[in-house]
């Protein structure tokens, strides 16, 4: 008899398989011998034959199924990105055709300057469309704010110093006698007080003296980007930045700069005046 788990011959009478040390449970020709059993010389080719072999095929590692998932959510994130986008550019799209902006092109291209004006203050907002708009209503514009803010402050932000007011009213017919009256001293926190009647002599529509008056203490303070700027800080940081942006505003052949925001510039209004005079002659 052969043992069928390791195949080593077995003597009758023998307790354990002398080839695997298996206990020999004996039996009716056979015997139970872990998972096979002892059979008679000439039965193991049979069993052989009778016996399908399944060969066992190597075993894949194991799927990553996180990665799986990623590679499922890459098309589907992609197909939302895209779908975005395309909404964006179609509402985009449908804005532009049904905005003003595009009316007004439209008219400009035609040759047709009718009620533009009217349309470019009420309408407009996009910059580009109010440039084109400048440059089809006159030879040349006379730009007068910040020259730092005409360029997108793209050399950087010069520096300036502003001003607020404080403005009452009095149940007085008269305050100071005088439109402005400046104060010079230290002791003093505001630069001067306006009496805005005496700008129209104190006298209503009708020519009848008022009242009342109203007052604006007028206090220096400082500049920071978003405030209304009054006048430029001349030091020698800012004046290097200046000269940089002049050389730009040079370039700019329909654009005429002007004023203490334009030229960076400081000017009293007999000097501005001397300017624009200078300018006008220069210009026809």
């Amino acid at each position: 008899m052969r043992c069928n788990y390791c195949g080593a011959e077995v003597k009758e009478g023998m307790k354990y398989c002398p080839g695997c040390g298996k206990e020999i449970q004996q039996g009716k020709g056979s015997s139970d011998h872990g998972s096979g059993t002892i059979f008679q010389p000439g039965e193991e080719q049979k069993r052989e034959q009778e016996t399908p072999i399944t060969p066992r095929s190597p075993q894949k590692p194991p799927k990553n199924k996180k990665t799986k998932k990623k590679r499922k959510k890459a098309p589907i994130i992609l197909t939302l990105v895209l779908v975005v986008i395309l909404a964006a550019g179609g509402a985009a799209l449908t804005f532009y055709v049904k905005s003003p902006a595009r009316k007004i092109v439209s008219r400009i291209s035609k040759g047709d300057y009718s009620d533009i004006e009217q349309l470019y203050k009420n309408d407009v907002k996009d910059h580009v469309i109010q440039e084109m708009l400048l440059d089809k209503l006159a030879e040349k514009v006379v730009y007068t704010g910040p020259i730092d803010a005409y360029f997108d402050y793209k050399l950087g932000t010069l520096e300036y110093r502003s001003v607020r007011f404080d403005t009452e009213v009095l149940d007085i017919p008269n305050f100071q006698g005088n439109a402005a009256v400046n104060y010079t001293d230290a002791e003093t926190p505001w630069t001067r007080i306006i009496e805005h009647k005496w700008f129209e002599f104190g006298k209503d529509a009708d020519g009848n003296d008022l009242p009342k008056t109203v007052i604006s203490r007028e206090y220096s303070s400082e500049w920071k980007l978003g405030d209304e700027p009054y006048y430029p800080v001349n030091d020698a940081k800012n004046g290097a930045l200046y000269e940089k942006y002049k050389e730009l505003a040079k370039k700019e052949e329909k654009v005429i700069f002007g004023g203490r925001l334009g030229e960076y510039k400081y000017y009293d209004m007999d000097a501005v005046i001397a300017s624009a005079l200078e300018l006008v002659k220069k210009e026809l």
